[in-house]
C-alpha cells in the first residue's frame, strides 16, 4: 500500500487539506522515529518519490490550510458545486480556476441543474467585518469571458445556485404529516397524488401503514377568486387511494399542499390515576388488561401507614346519569399472591385511592432541654402529657425553676395574621392555653403552670404534647429584670415583699417619655400583669424571682414578643404626675432598651 492508497481508503482529501506538505512519521526497528516530507500534489500525480510504499507503524499527518496559513490565503466555495469547501488561494488565482477545479461543471447533468445566469462573491469590506456582494454571470465565466473572470482575494466566499433553488415553488408541491419522507417535491407533468406518495416512500411498509389515519387526507390548493387568491380544501380517502380508487387519485397542481395524518392524532389518550399513600402517585397510561397489581407496581408500591384496602372509582361508559361505581379491593400482604385481588381489571379513566390507616401516626418527636436529669429529644407515645415526659427525663433537678418553664409550639400560620402584639387564644383538648408570639415565625409560647401539672398529672395544666414541641426548664435565678423606658436596663436581686415601684426606682426611675399607665409585669410562666387604672398598683404589686418589669414609651411602637408591632399608643398625662413630665436629661443611648419584649 502506498500513500495515495491510504488516502483513498479513508475517503480522500477534503477541500481544506494543505497540499504542499504532509508528514510521514516512520518508526525504525530501534523505536526511534524520523519524519519524511510528502507533497500531496505529487502524490496525486503518482510521483514515486512522494507516493511511497508504506511500512508497519507508519503515520501520515495531513494538515489543513488553516493550520499552516491560519485564515490567510484561503477562499471558500459553497452551493451547487461538486466539491464545496475552503481552498488555498494561490497567487494570480481567478474565479474560473476555482470553479474549473472544484465546481464539477464538466459534468453536463450537473451543469443542467445549475443556475448559470448568476453567481455571487461575498467579499470582505475594508473594515474587515462586513461583506459586499459582487455578482457574476456564471455562464460567461465558464465560457472564458475575461470580464467576468475576476481575480480572487483572500477570504472570498463564492456561492453557486441550483436551477431548482432559483425557480422557487412555481413547480413544486409540499407533502407533510405522516409520510416517510415529507418535504418539497418537483411537480412533474401529469403527476397525481399516488405518484407523489410513491416518490415520498409509499405505504408498502405494513407497520407504517397501520399507524396512518386512512379515513382522510387533505389537499390544500390556492385558487383565484376574481382578483384574490383563496385557499381551497380538497378531502380524499387515503385508504381508498392506496387500494387503487382512481377517483381519489387527484391530479396535482403547482403549490399544492398535501397533508397526511397519523392515527394517533385522533386518539383520545386513555389513562388511569392513583392517589394517596403510594410512592409515585399520578396519572398513568391505560392499556388493555391493565390490572390493579400492574398499576401499584408502576406507582412504586404502598407507603408506610397505608390502609390495606384500595378504592377504585369508575364512571361507567354510556351511563346517562353519570353514576359512579366504587370497588373495594384488599391490598394487604397477600395481595400479589392472589390472582383475584392483584388481577382486578382496571378500565379507562379509573381512579384508585389508597388511604391512610386511621390508627397510623408517624412517630412524633419533642425536645426537652434545661434543668432535667436526661435532656434531649424524645419520641412521643400516644396521648403523652408534659408530666409523663418529665418523668421519662428523670425529673427536674433541684436547680430547675418549674415556674419559668417555657413550652414552644409551632402553630398554624393563620395565627400570624392577627393583630400585632395580641395574645392568641386556642382551645386545646383538655383546657385553655394562651399562645404567645415567639421570635421565629409560626412558633408560639404556650403559657401553662408546670408545677400544677406535676402536682396533678392528667389535670387541666398537664398539657398533651404535639410533634415539634420544645420544653425548656431554665435554671433558677433570684433576679428581677427592669427594661424599657427607664434610665438603666438592669437585673436586680429579688428581695421578699418588694414591689414593682421599688425595682423601677432601683433602675434609675422613668425616662421623660415613659408611659407609666402601661407598665406591665411578665411573670416567669409567661403570664402578663397590667396596671388596672390605679397608680397604687405599682406600690402594691410584689414581684417574684425571674419576673420582667416592662415600661413602654409613650411614642414608640407597641411591643409584640420578640418583634416590633405596627401600632402606636397615645400618650397620657395625669395631674398627680405633672412633675414627672418636666424635661429631664436624656440617658445615654446605651442604657436604653426601648419597648421590645423578648420571649
Amino acid at each position: 500500500m502506498r500513500v495515495n492508497d491510504l488516502i483513498q481508503e479513508v475517503g480522500g482529501l477534503t477541500g481544506e487539506a494543505y497540499l504542499p506538505r504532509a508528514d510521514l512519521i516512520r518508526t525504525r526497528r530501534d523505536f526511534t522515529r524520523y519524519y519524511k516530507n510528502i507533497d500531496l500534489r505529487r502524490v496525486q500525480q503518482d510521483d514515486p518519490e512522494h507516493n511511497v510504499l508504506l511500512e508497519n507503524m507508519d503515520q501520515l499527518v495531513v494538515y489543513t490550510v488553516r493550520e499552516i496559513e491560519g485564515e490567510e490565503g484561503t477562499v471558500s466555495l459553497s452551493g451547487h458545486v461538486k466539491k464545496p469547501g475552503k481552498y488555498t488561494l494561490y497567487q494570480g488565482m481567478r474565479l474560473f480556476d476555482l470553479l474549473f477545479a472544484k465546481g464539477g461543471f464538466q459534468d453536463e447533468n450537473h451543469l443542467k441543474k445549475t443556475y448559470t445566469e448568476r453567481g455571487d462573491i461575498r467579499r470582505l469590506a475594508e473594515d474587515g467585518t462586513t461583506r459586499r456582494l459582487i455578482k457574476f454571470d456564471l455562464k460567461k465565466v465558464l465560457a472564458g469571458d475575461g470580464n467576468e473572470n475576476v481575480p480572487l482575494e483572500k477570504d472570498d466566499e463564492i456561492v453557486i445556485y441550483s436551477a431548482e433553488e432559483m425557480a422557487g415553488n412555481q413547480n413544486q408541491v409540499t407533502l407533510s404529516g405522516h409520510a416517510k419522507r415529507p418535504g418539497r417535491y418537483q411537480l412533474l407533468e401529469g403527476m397525481k397524488l399516488m405518484d407523489l406518495l410513491d416518490v415520498a416512500g409509499g405505504f408498502q411498509d405494513r407497520e407504517f401503514r397501520k399507524q396512518a389515519f386512512l379515513e382522510r387526507g387533505d389537499l390544500v390548493r390556492w385558487v383565484r377568486n376574481g382578483e384574490q387568491l383563496e385557499r381551497k380544501l380538497i378531502r380524499f380517502n387515503l385508504g381508498a387511494l392506496l387500494l387503487g380508487d382512481d377517483a381519489q387519485n387527484l391530479p396535482l397542481e403547482a403549490n399544492d399542499q398535501i397533508i397526511l395524518y397519523a392515527a394517533l392524532d385522533f386518539l383520545v389518550p386513555k389513562t388511569v390515576a392513583i392517589d394517596g399513600l403510594v410512592k409515585k402517585p399520578g396519572t398513568y397510561g391505560y392499556a388493555e388488561n391493565l390490572t390493579l397489581g400492574d398499576l401499584l407496581v408502576q406507582a412504586g408500591g404502598l407507603l408506610e401507614g397505608a390502609y390495606a384496602r384500595a378504592e377504585i372509582s369508575r364512571m361507567t361508559a354510556g351511563n346517562p346519569d353519570f353514576k359512579q361505581e366504587v370497588f373495594q379491593v384488599d391490598v394487604g400482604e397477600d395481595f400479589f399472591n392472589s390472582d383475584e385481588k392483584a388481577g382486578f381489571l382496571l378500565k379507562n379513566n379509573d381512579r384508585v385511592f389508597v388511604r391512610k390507616h386511621p390508627d397510623f401516626e408517624k412517630q412524633a418527636v419533642v425536645e426537652l432541654i434545661g434543668e432535667v436529669n436526661f435532656p434531649g429529644r424524645y419520641v412521643l407515645g400516644k396521648q403523652q402529657r408534659v408530666s409523663e415526659l418529665i418523668k421519662r427525663a428523670g425529673g427536674v433537678k433541684e436547680s430547675g425553676c418549674v415556674r419559668a418553664a417555657r413550652l414552644t409550639r409551632r402553630l398554624p400560620v393563620v395565627l400570624l395574621d392577627s393583630e400585632p402584639g395580641m395574645e392568641q387564644e386556642t382551645q386545646e383538648r383538655n383546657g385553655t392555653e394562651k399562645a404567645v408570639r415567639e421570635k421565629q415565625p409560626g412558633d408560639f409560647r404556650v403559657v401553662f403552670d408546670l408545677k400544677t401539672a406535676l402536682d396533678g398529672p392528667g389535670g387541666e395544666q398537664d398539657l398533651l404534647l404535639d410533634e415539634g414541641d420544645r420544653l425548656q426548664i431554665p435554671k433558677f435565678q433570684n433576679v428581677v429584670e427592669v427594661r424599657g423606658a427607664v434610665v438603666n436596663t438592669i437585673r436586680l436581686t429579688c428581695l421578699p415583699g418588694k414591689t414593682a415601684e421599688y425595682y423601677i426606682s432601683q433602675a434609675g426611675g422613668y425616662t421623660r417619655d415613659a408611659d407609666k399607665d402601661s407598665v406591665t409585669v411578665i411573670l416567669p410562666d409567661g403570664r402578663e400583669l397590667k396596671k388596672a387604672g390605679s397608680f397604687l398598683w405599682l406600690k402594691r404589686q410584689t414581684i417574684e424571682p425571674m419576673s420582667v418589669i416592662n415600661v413602654p414609651s409613650k411614642e414608640t411602637l407597641l411591643p409584640g414578643d420578640g418583634e416590633i408591632s405596627g401600632a402606636r399608643k397615645p400618650a397620657k398625662a395625669d395631674s398627680d404626675e405633672a412633675e414627672e413630665q418636666k424635661p429631664k436629661a436624656e440617658p445615654p443611648e446605651s442604657t436604653r432598651s426601648g419597648s421590645l419584649r423578648s420571649p
